[in-house]
Parts: structure tokens; C-alpha cells; sequence
């Protein structure tokens, strides 16, 4: 064992989370930075372009804007883009924003007004739509309560965690796009630590639940489920996917979890404005819009969806944020003062 790699018993360091994606997108900036300084007389890009051709060419993925950003990086459509922007040679079809993210804050109901403008990379003139998209009605839920048990041979596990129940199946609706699933015990920092995994109808592990360090909670979502009946295992487990480690001991809860399986529809966020433009090669064009804010107080994750004739298909997430008004007249903003008390000074 390499003594640099703590508890690691291969020639391999299993890592994930924020450890793993770091790295990747510091290579894929890296590679951006050289292909603009290419084409651009030695000039590097501003860290804002950067993030922009990063999340400009990133791969829609289909799941929240909250949970996603722009995407899955695409190195090889960004360093396309770094080399063809501002220059007269078009490389791909990538259209980037002038924004990698919209923040938008307002009274319930009211609809903010925004622009994005995009830039054609590409060879040939693109024409582009706008649409918008957030979470929408729910397709199917089902509840289940798990008994957890110490495994059947806790002497010898097997790398993926000792089960700590026998695995269920579930059903997952016909035109399901997004699935979620949680899973919350009355567990403690020292009763042990659970996790969950999702196979498919074909026997294929999908997805598993993520966790560093102690929590009863977990959670996993899936995008574009296969229609069919699911499994799910719960197991001791670390929740981190390092298969290359020892297993850890099982913990000493033993009671019920309770698991909750839901399939999700995507709807329109209501966005208008700019519905499409012709953007030719390397130009830009501007689609002002108008994004409506929910009447209840909170965020409200979104995205903006643009795509185009040659195939393009870009996804800028919106965060919106609805807040109390406030009045100096009111209570809490909530009615008439209350007697005897006054209203707060300007």
C-alpha cells in the first residue's frame, strides 16, 4: 500500500464528490486556457470566460437545475469553443452565454426581467430556440418501511457493504424523467452508517446514495429511469462508492428505515420572451426574457433551455428567490401592529 494513500488497499486512490470533480474541471480549464491562448496571440481568457466555455458546452444531464448546474463538463466541445470564440475560425456548434448562471430575487409573483445573450463558435449559422424547465408533477410515490439487521456473515462482506436488510423491488411509471429516492433512520453518529443502491429492471447497478461521515439521511436521483421494476439494496456501508476498501463493520441500529421512492415530470417555468433567433457564425444574439417568480416565499430552482437546428443543446440554470416584502407599518408584515408596540425605525 502506498503510505501517501490512507486506508487504500490498491495501486489505485478511489475518491469522489467534490475530491474528484475539482481536479477534473481544473484539467478541463487547463485545456481550455491553452486552446484560447492558441488562437488568441498568446492571450489568456478571463476566469469568467473560462467558467463560461466550461458550462456553455456542458452536457444537459436532465435532472434540477439545483442539482446539476449546467451540466457534465465536455473538455473536448469546450476547447472547441475556446479556439473558435472571437476568431473567424469555427470549430463544433457551441453556443456560449454570457452568463454562467441567472440570479433573479423579487416579490411573489412579480416577473424580473433578464438577457442571455449566446455566441455562435460553430462553422455555420445555428438557429435557436428557448424553452424553460423545472421540476413538475409527480408520476408515482411509494413508501416502504425497511427493518435493519446485522448481515447474515458479518466475518465476510462483500466489498460493496453488508446487507443490512433483504433487497425490495419497486416500480417505476412509464414516462418517469427524473427519480428520487430518500432513506431516513433515527440513527447516530455511532449506531453505524447505511446506504442505499438502485438496480434496474436489467440487473445494472444505476446509482447509490452519497454520503461522507454520519448522517441518517440519504438520497439518490436518477435520470431518465428505465420504466420497470427496480431493486433497491440497503446496505453498511460507507455511502462513497469506494469499492477498493475494506468494507466498514457494521453498525449497531437495529430498527426501521424509512424509504420513499418518487418519479418526477418536467414542466415549463413559464419563461417568456425571445422564443428564437438566428445566430450566424461567429455572432451573438440577445434573448431578453422574463422569468415569473412563485407567490410563496423560498427558491425556486429552473433553467433556461436553449437548442439549436445542428444539434446544440444548452442548459443555464436560473436561481429564483421570492422574498417578504417589507413594511415598517406592519407586524411582522403580517397585519396591523400589535398593540403597544412600535414600528421598527427606517
Amino acid at each position: 500500500m502506498d503510505p501517501r494513500w490512507d486506508g487504500c488497499t490498491s495501486i489505485t486512490e478511489p475518491f469522489g464528490g467534490t475530491s474528484e470533480s475539482a481536479p477534473f474541471v481544473a484539467g478541463s480549464a487547463a485545456l481550455v486556457i491553452q486552446a484560447y491562448k492558441s488562437t488568441h496571440n498568446g492571450a489568456s481568457p478571463t476566469p469568467d470566460l473560462v467558467k463560461r466555455l466550461l458550462t456553455g458546452t456542458a452536457q444537459d444531464l436532465n435532472t434540477p437545475a439545483d442539482q446539476q448546474g449546467a451540466g457534465l463538463v465536455d473538455s473536448d466541445a469546450a476547447v472547441k469553443a475556446a479556439l473558435a470564440i472571437n476568431t473567424s475560425t469555427g470549430q463544433g456548434s457551441g453556443l456560449v452565454p454570457s452568463v454562467g448562471q441567472v440570479d433573479l430575487t423579487g416579490k411573489g409573483g412579480s416577473d424580473p426581467s433578464t438577457s442571455i445573450t449566446l455566441t455562435n463558435t460553430g462553422s455555420k449559422a445555428q438557429k435557436v430556440s428557448q424553452t424553460s424547465r423545472q421540476l413538475g408533477a409527480q408520476t408515482f410515490e411509494t413508501d416502504k418501511t425497511v427493518g435493519i439487521t446485522a448481515p447474515a456473515d458479518p466475518n465476510n462482506l462483500p466489498p460493496e457493504g453488508g446487507a443490512a436488510a433483504a433487497p425490495f423491488t419497486f416500480d417505476v411509471a412509464a414516462g418517469t424523467p427524473l427519480l428520487d429516492a430518500t432513506m431516513t433512520w433515527p440513527g447516530t453518529k455511532t449506531s453505524g452508517q447505511l446506504s442505499m443502491e438502485l438496480i434496474d429492471p436489467q440487473g445494472r447497478l444505476v446509482q447509490e446514495s452519497y454520503d461522507y461521515g454520519f448522517s441518517d439521511y440519504q438520497y439518490i436521483n436518477v435520470h431518465d429511469p428505465v420504466a420497470g421494476k427496480w431493486t433497491a439494496k440497503i446496505l453498511w456501508s460507507n455511502g462513497r462508492g469506494h469499492l477498493t476498501e475494506k468494507p466498514i463493520t457494521p453498525g449497531s441500529f437495529r430498527g426501521n428505515a424509512l424509504v420513499r421512492f418518487t418519479g418526477h415530470k418536467y414542466a415549463s417555468a413559464g419563461v417568456t420572451g425571445t422564443a428564437g433567433k438566428t445566430i450566424p457564425a461567429g455572432g451573438s444574439a440577445t434573448f431578453d426574457l422574463k422569468v415569473p417568480l412563485s407567490a410563496t416565499a423560498g427558491d425556486a430552482p429552473a433553467s433556461i433551455q436553449f437548442a439549436s437546428d445542428s444539434g446544440t443543446q444548452l442548459s443555464v440554470p436560473v436561481n429564483r428567490r421570492t422574498v417578504i416584502p417589507t413594511d415598517a407599518g406592519k407586524d411582522n408584515n403580517f397585519g396591523s401592529p400589535s398593540p403597544g408596540r412600535r414600528p421598527r425605525p427606517q
